[in-house]
């Protein structure tokens, strides 16, 4: 595959000897090298385009570009849905509901993507999720006034998931390099991070002065430039071969690995809702859940990096082994925490160091995929992660009057790291 070009402009500067040259009219030589500085110029500016353009026909490249303008409106509505519904008047009990609804369609519609992936081509299948990502939006922003649409949003959404990550991980599998897997998946953790640092501050900002409303306008026309970055690639033939008795084949030679993300999904949720919900049940702060994103976003994406660096040449499970105590650490420390300071220091640690557990494990499934059939890996790794999640809505509707014991909950997964 081209590696592409490179995007740096080319170091050729105009130059005006006529000015400078004592043997000619000193008038007509500015006069003549004013006339003509801009045209060398333009023909750079030009190459330079043409080889930025070019960049764009790399897929991994494609992929860093999309997936960090993606992470950008993510990061401006993602954390504040939940928030969105308690504030339009929607209990915890009919959140966690909704989230049932999702994580159940989002595992049925990733057969559904991949079929479409495979009959339609991976690009088309980003085009589809357009379509459902700006009816979700579009709901979302009429919540209040139609009221019976809460759970189509929440089937809605979990299309335009399956229909954005389906294609996402099977393009980056079959992309990256095993070798330097770390340093790759560093790069897709940590790019968007960097990109929308700010971003959920910016997002709690809007929402706090502006409304919701204009916080899913603001997320629908940076999701919709997400999508340039993939108008110059081509396309990647892709063969689904998936069934159900090929997911008990996988489980069965992948036991460990299917528990870790079985694990991990119920923590990963923990962390992107629920401590969310609890934070904003307890302070009454929607710039308090901004600025705790943004924590999060700071430290990840500088550690991030330095991990992938390294995670290439070190053993991986040493690296999960050493996060795992941490994050054991963290969680139980958010358990015990009863103010808004010491929730702040533990994200950013938590940025941090979680990692030293997303950068080597994601490398581990990108490089199962790769090391098995691609496309049907990428498919049988959302079924742990779905029903982990499914497991943690059903039995938060027991606990809700308990939030917080979600925390320790978040704790399990990283016990099980510790033998992974």
């Amino acid at each position: 595959m081209s590696k592409g070009h490179s995007c740096l402009p080319t170091d050729r500067h105009p130059l005006i000897p006529s000015a400078l040259c004592p043997k000619r009219n000193n008038l007509q030589g500015i006069k003549r090298s004013f006339s003509t500085l801009g045209r060398p110029q333009k023909k750079i500016n030009l190459m330079t385009i043409k080889n930025c353009l070019n960049k764009f026909k790399d897929w991994r490249f494609s992929t860093y570009a999309m997936h960090s303008i993606d992470g950008m409106a993510g990061g401006l509505v993602g954390i504040f849905i939940p928030i969105y519904f308690l504030s339009i008047g929607y209990s915890v009990s009919q959140i966690f509901i909704f989230f049932i609804f999702n994580n159940f369609s989002i595992l049925i519609f990733f057969f559904v993507a991949s079929w479409f992936a495979k009959n339609f081509s991976l690009v088309k299948t980003l085009f589809v999720r357009l379509l459902f990502l700006a009816l979700n939006l579009f709901f979302l922003y009429n919540l209040k006034t139609w009221p019976s649409f809460f759970y189509l949003i929440s089937i809605l959404n979990a299309i335009e998931l399956a229909f954005y990550w389906f294609p996402l991980h099977v393009v980056f599998a079959k992309s990256a390099e095993s070798e330097t897997m770390g340093e790759h998946v560093s790069k897709l953790f940590a790019l968007p991070s960097l990109v929308g640092i700010i971003i959920p501050l910016i997002g709690a900002g809007i929402s706090t002065l502006l409304g919701f409303k204009a916080l899913f306008i603001a997320a629908g026309i940076i999701y919709l430039i997400s999508i340039v970055p993939f108008l110059f690639v081509g396309n990647i033939p892709i063969e689904v071969k998936i069934n159900f008795r090929k997911i008990i084949d996988y489980s069965r030679r992948y036991k460990k690995y299917f528990v870790a993300e079985f694990f991990l999904g119920i923590s990963g949720e923990i962390e992107a809702y629920i401590l969310p919900i609890f934070l904003f049940l307890t302070f009454n702060n929607i710039l308090s859940i901004g600025f705790l994103a943004t924590l999060l976003g700071l430290g990840s994406a500088i550690f991030t990096l330095l991990v992938g660096k390294y995670s290439s040449r070190i053993e991986k499970r040493k690296f999960l082994r050493v996060g795992a105590v941490i994050m054991i650490v963290i969680w139980i420390g958010r358990y015990l925490s009863i103010d808004q300071t010491s929730f702040y220091i533990l994200s950013i640690l938590a940025g941090f160091l979680s990692a030293l557990i997303s950068v080597p494990f994601n490398s581990i499934f990108y490089i199962n995929a790769k090391n098995n059939h691609v496309e049907d890996f990428v498919i049988f790794r959302e079924v742990p992660i779905s029903l982990g999640r499914i497991i943690l809505y059903g039995a938060g509707l027991l606990f809700v009057s308990q939030i917080k014991i979600s925390f320790l909950l978040s704790a399990i997964p990283y016990v099980f790291l510790l033998f992974f």
